[in-house]
């Protein structure tokens, strides 16, 4: 066999070859997930509606991503957020193939480490364990989720420094030195800042100074090729990660505390804790042996009932028993087999940080947490496997060859069909409701696909269904916002209130509250609302512009400015503070700031209602009446056109004599938005066109419609009294909307 010693990896030509079979496998399994959109859940906050992420790799960008969001500490992975958006825009099917690259990658590394390490051991053999390890973990269902979830790029990107950093620990420990030791060193910092779950490294390098290694005494073993290193200086060559190690989870558990994403020990006693913890982690097992039921979220026991509490009693039992025998046949099998406990310490070791013990969240267990930790499931399997099937000569390989690649294609079909539950939000969350039961979380979810789609009378459903199962402070705010957009204030004034009243830390339905209170005309009680959730959550940048969007209204337009620029600091992209601003300097007399607003406003959103009209009015003020025109006629050809871009041209229109434009316009007016303004601006002209009867037909229609309309009223009496041979005066025109 030909083999190339690249200083980090001697690679054969047929490790090459196995590299790419594992690089074509991943991607025929995970091929359909350039077709796939976004998942309003995570994928909203990490990339579509972030919005520094939205600008793709800036400077401030840049420092943004080292602080603490989102509950979480993981700046490397926010910058490649930021790198897809400057490559790729927000087109989502690119985010997702940059997922399924960094899997590819991470299956092809994981198998020259495995390779690289059984050199190390033994000098030479084949590569067909190293393979077929590499291949599980390249087509296993239960990393679906890593995989073809955009906002777990962490997960994926983590794999990738992680592996890096084992294959750079081989090559220290083959050759040691200052330089080798800083690669682990650099490596494992990315690792850790891409997702805080590789804090666990220092405990495998340990693990790997046994196997492949050799480094570390354990009983049972010869001396290998790299024995001789007592166990304290193994542990003392580790200090620098694990300080690393130290810091990272310390940044974590400050970041997840802040954000108020740790459960509490009244939430979540340590006993259920514990419990949930045992139960998971053969539960893991079992999706490792037989994945079925992969869902996106799975419900904590503890949280909504887990049905008969004697029968999960036995469970836990159980599970805990399983994991003494399954952890006292690895070490005793460690004599012969140090692969077989390394592979099993691997696997309970890594997954301690997200086992449940910290509460994070209210998932019971999640697949994307095996996702590193698995590997160390397959390393002990396959070993064993060949292990158990080597004293059966031929007819035991013999049947591996043949049945290892027909589980292999069998689990890549079963990943494709995973894959494709991912496609979109309803998907994925009509599935785990469909494999789960009482699952609030997915219920609240399906419930937000169904109102961004516009089907209020499915949202509310599943809200209602959400809260019988589990009453939360979201997913009452969230049917509150249905019953609000369907025209139910009180109704969902009332769920706001419940909400706070289960959560009073509630940053979300203080706002939302805030927006119903404004809607019943109780501005003074929704400034406070919105105010309360500035308080608690100072970076929401709509609860800023709602704020701003009111006091502009009630005529605070000093304080309501300072609001939509705060808004508009915390997220440049959103067109509608941008918008208002302008109004907000317009009515304060600063027309120039109020135009170049406008222009932004429209660099954001060339169809941004209302803002062409905004800036012809300001046009008109300073004079540039050439200008003014050119964005009305814009305004009018927008889709639907906008009924005050006609309104103002037949003004224009109106006050140049030409009457018969003018009144084409304001019949536009009227059948785009009918009213008593419409009617009597319609009235006006035909009355300079002397045509009478018609203007009085529409004042009076005016006046039928809005009794109080001062201007209407007048032009009909003055209408009246022409037509009593009394001198008139001329007809007036509505004013401004």
């Amino acid at each position: 066999m030909l083999v190339h010693d690249t200083g980090l990896f001697r690679v054969g030509r047929s490790d090459a070859l196995i590299a790419l079979a594992l690089l074509g496998g991943v991607l025929a399994a995970y091929g359909g997930v350039g077709a796939h959109d976004f998942i309003p859940c995570d994928d909203d906050a990490y990339v579509y509606q972030n919005p520094v992420v939205r600008q793709g790799l800036t400077a401030p960008g840049f420092a943004w991503a080292f602080a603490p969001h989102v509950a979480n500490w993981h700046p490397v992975s926010w910058l490649s957020h930021m790198l897809d958006v400057t490559l790729f825009g927000l087109e989502a099917g690119w985010h997702h193939w940059g997922n399924v690259v960094l899997h590819a990658v991470n299956a092809v590394l994981l198998f020259l480490f495995l390779r690289q390490g059984a050199l190390l051991r033994c000098g030479t053999g084949a590569p067909w364990a190293p393979a077929c390890v590499a291949a599980l973990f390249a087509l296993h269902p239960l990393h679906v989720e890593s995989v073809a979830w955009v906002a777990e790029r962490k997960d994926v990107l983590c794999g990738l420094f992680f592996l890096l950093s084992l294959c750079a620990y081989l090559g220290y420990a083959r050759r040691p030195g200052v330089l080798r030791y800083l690669a682990v060193l650099l490596f494992s910092a990315l690792a850790m800042g891409s997702k805080p779950m590789a804090v666990t490294l220092p405990g495998v390098l340990l693990l790997l100074d046994v196997w492949p290694l050799g480094r570390a005494p354990w009983p049972g073993q010869s001396d290998g090729p790299l024995r001789g290193t007592r166990w304290s200086r193994l542990v003392l060559e580790k200090l620098p990660v694990l300080a690393l190690s130290a810091l990272t989870s310390a940044v974590a558990v400050w970041s997840q505390a802040a954000d108020r994403a740790m459960g509490n020990l009244a939430t979540l006693p340590v006993t259920d804790r514990l419990a949930n913890a045992i139960v998971s982690y053969v539960s893991y097992l079992g999706k490792a042996l037989w994945p079925h039921d992969l869902a996106i979220f799975y419900p904590h026991p503890a949280l909504v009932g887990s049905g008969d509490s004697a029968s999960f009693g036995w469970r836990v039992l159980g599970a805990g028993l399983a994991l003494l025998l399954l952890t006292a046949l690895a070490l005793w099998r460690s004599r012969k087999q140090p692969e077989v406990a390394v592979g099993w310490l691997w696997y309970l070791g890594m997954l301690v940080p997200v086992i449940g013990l910290v509460q994070v969240g209210e998932q019971a267990m999640a697949d994307r947490y095996t996702y590193l930790p698995m590997i160390g499931i397959y390393i002990a399997g396959v070993w064993w496997i060949a292990d158990a099937a080597r004293p059966h000569g031929r007819l035991a390989q013999r049947a591996l060859a043949v049945g290892f690649p027909l589980l292999l294609l069998a689990l890549g079909v079963a990943t494709r069909q995973q894959v494709a539950v991912w496609r979109d939000g309803e998907s994925v969350f009509r599935h785990a409701i469909a494999v789960t039961e009482n699952n609030a979380f997915a219920h609240n979810h399906l419930g937000r696909v169904y109102e961004n789609a516009g089907k209020l009378g499915s949202a509310i459903e599943q809200y209602e269904r959400a809260i019988e199962i589990r009453p939360s402070a979201g997913a009452l705010s969230n049917l509150g916002n249905v019953l609000a957009k369907s025209g139910e204030p009180q109704p969902a004034l009332a769920r706001f209130e419940q909400a706070l009243a289960l959560e009073p830390s509630s940053s979300i339905a203080h706002g939302n509250l805030g927006v119903v209170l404004a809607t019943l005309g109780r501005h003074d009680e929704a400034i406070d609302a919105y105010e309360r959730s500035i308080a608690l959550e100072p970076e929401r940048a709509t609860t800023h512009y709602n704020l701003g969007s009111l006091l502009l209204r009630t005529r605070k337009l000093e304080r309501g400015a300072a609001q939509l620029e705060q808004a508009l600091d915390l997220d440049p992209f959103h067109a509608g503070a941008s918008n208002n601003l302008g109004v907000a300097y317009v009515e304060q007399g600063r027309l120039q700031e109020g135009i170049l607003a406008y222009r932004r406003t429209l660099e954001l959103d060339p169809d941004h209602p209302g803002t062409r009209c905004n800036l012809g009015r300001v046009h008109e003020r300073v004079g540039d009446t050439g200008d003014a025109e050119l964005e009305y006629q814009q305004a009018i050809t927008l889709e639907p056109p906008c009924p005050h871009g006609h309104r103002f041209l037949g003004y224009m229109n109106f006050a140049s004599g030409r009457f018969d434009e003018a009144l084409v316009h304001f019949e536009q007016v009227r059948q785009l938005a009918p009213g008593a303004d419409a009617l009597n601006d319609l009235g006006a002209v035909h009355a300079q066109r002397r045509n009478l009867p018609a203007a009085r037909a529409a004042f009076e229609q005016a006046l039928r419609i809005e009794p109080d309309n001062s201007v209407a009223r007048k032009n009909l009496e003055r209408l009246r009294a022409e037509q009593a041979s009394t001198p008139p005066g001329a007809a007036e025109l509505g004013s401004d909307p």
